[in-house]
């Protein structure tokens, strides 16, 4: 094994560590993100309530239609 060869793999060696302790190190706040604050947890269903405001100017305008059947 020559000099450049040993420095190639060291340093490859390196940065493979290098990438498994930055994935390491973001895994925690991954996992974390889907959750609510402790103050803002209510029981279920007791979230947010539905404005009692009318929709003005909203239309529903069907694109595309899928007709899906079941055999018997």
């Amino acid at each position: 094994m020559t000099a450049t060869t040993a420095s190639r793999s060291i340093w490859r060696c390196l940065a493979t560590a290098g990438a498994i302790a930055a994935a390491m190190s973001i895994a925690p706040l991954a996992a974390s993100a889907g959750t609510c604050p402790a103050n803002k947890v209510v029981a279920d269903g007791q979230g947010q309530k539905m404005n009692p405001a009318k929709a003005k100017g909203v239309t529903d305008k069907v694109l595309a239609a899928s007709i899906s059947r079941t055999s018997p």
